[in-house]
């Protein structure tokens, strides 16, 4: 393949991972349902749209199958492991595809686009203009930026080549202008506080800032936190979806033990309940470093009574922890108990052919 539709590949891929990652909750537990969000495919249709418009008339129906291509990988990717979305899609983005050899042209194109990016990128957080001051005065910038930087920077990153972002750090060159800027606008000496140091000297990279920003943000909290209060008074006889939705949503912000919490809450008395909230409860236990314990759960889940079709998520996720942890056998016994029961469910053909079964 050209280089030129090397580059194209990892457009769409790019395209397409950024499309994901703006829909990811409806994405990530609208797969564990084997069903399709349809704001899902309208941001799929969009992301093609947009991939296609620099595309040369010439070059489209060659452009249309990479995207077809690229896409076709990506579902089956987050069909399978939907919780790849939480753990670590920002660090897979540069581990996509390795990024073409670029001849000195392409590469200073592609410089200048990351720099075009890097200006829009002031713009944006130009509308955070306010709230980067009050850190700044305050001495917490860290905890008044919180979860921006992580959605700032994947973002960015999603934008243009990767590895070429990661490398010239344009993201980190960026901010530290914008910093720099405000902290001169309101006279605050950048030696007063560390972050803020180290923001204007471009010392931290984008991750970095994103992991320390999250976490001085969750230590910022207390139970004082209006929406703790809110949640211990709902009823969840009488609006359990509301318990539902709020667990997901402490999962969008990582806070595993806060949606564990929740979740406890939402299954009270109901066994329909825990087998539906079985998936993403989890997925919490795996994302904190637990999978044993996310296969137990899921195996106490087994003894509630449903029929097998209600299980088929359930024996998919078992089998994907255990090829996780190295348990193949046990692997293979899952994803062919699913198999046998609705052979094309997600990806389990394929998984099975990778782990030596065959299918024929």
């Amino acid at each position: 393949m050209s280089h030129s539709m090397e580059q194209l590949r990892l457009h769409a891929r790019n395209v397409l991972m950024e499309v994901v990652r703006v829909y990811y909750e409806d994405f990530a537990y609208g797969v564990v349902t084997n069903r399709w969000n349809a704001e899902v495919r309208e941001a799929i249709r969009q992301g093609r749209l947009l991939f296609l418009q620099d595309v040369k008339p010439e070059h489209r129906s060659e452009a249309e199958a990479v995207y077809d291509h690229v896409l076709e990988q990506i579902v089956a990717e987050y069909v399978a492991n939907p919780d790849l979305i939480y753990i670590d899609a920002e660090s897979r983005l540069s581990e996509l595809e390795n990024p073409p050899e670029f001849d000195n042209e392409t590469l200073q194109k592609e410089k200048d686009e990351a720099r075009r990016l890097a200006d829009l990128l002031v713009q944006d957080l130009e509308m955070f203009k306010g709230t980067i001051e009050k850190g700044i005065q305050e001495g917490n910038l860290q905890q008044q930026m919180g979860k921006r930087f992580v959605s700032l920077h994947s973002y960015y990153l999603s934008r243009v080549n990767a590895a070429l972002v990661n490398k010239e750090h344009y993201f980190e060159q960026a901010l530290a202008r914008l910093v720099r800027k405000i902290a001169d606008q309101i006279g605050v000496d950048p030696q007063s506080d560390d972050y803020l140091q180290r923001i204007i000297a471009g010392d931290l990279t984008g991750s970095e800032a994103a992991s320390i920003a999250l976490e001085a943000d969750k230590l910022s909290r207390d139970i004082s936190d209006p929406y703790q209060q809110v949640i211990e008074q709902i009823d969840p006889e009488a609006d359990p979806q509301m318990l539902y939705d709020i667990a997901l949503a402490y999962m969008d912000l990582r806070e595993y033990d806060l949606a564990l919490r929740i979740f406890e809450l939402y299954n009270k008395r109901d066994a329909y309940r825990k087998l539906r909230s079985s998936e993403p409860i989890a997925y919490c236990y795996a994302h904190q470093g637990d999978i044993l314990r996310a296969i137990n759960y899921l195996t106490d889940v087994m003894s509630l009574g449903f029929g097998d079709d209600d299980y088929l998520g359930v024996y998919y996720l078992l089998g994907y922890f255990y090829e996780r942890i190295g348990k193949i056998n046990d692997a293979i016994a899952a994803y062919y108990h699913v198999y046998r029961l609705v052979p094309a469910f997600r990806d389990v053909p394929v998984r099975l052919e990778r782990l030596g079964e065959s299918l024929t």
